[in-house]
């Protein structure tokens, strides 16, 4: 399957720094897939240009964007949604 991905929340998208991800996924203690990096090293913030894809067993799923990695601008970044996340589902 192949995607075609535009620029939404950086304009345009950085690279990921490898430092960067390093410092993520130090602070939320994951490591993220091979896969899923490939993705958002060159394409984070972006969405595909077709949000209702196909996958390879014949289902289909529907898929927004790409969280970012950069401390701007808020709001469509990983650790800002985490946190944001988080305190909203303590409250309730």
């Amino acid at each position: 399957m192949t995607v075609h991905w535009i620029d939404r929340a950086l304009k345009p998208a950085p690279p990921l720094s490898q430092q960067r991800l390093a410092d993520i996924q130090q602070r939320l203690g994951v490591t993220h897939p091979q896969d899923y990096l490939d993705v958002v090293q060159t394409h984070q913030g972006a969405a595909p240009s077709r949000t209702l894809l196909t996958l390879p067993d014949g289902s289909s799923t529907t898929f927004s964007l790409l969280l970012h990695f950069e401390e701007q601008p808020v709001g469509l970044d990983l650790l800002g949604i985490l946190a944001f996340s988080l305190k909203y589902s303590r409250s309730g």
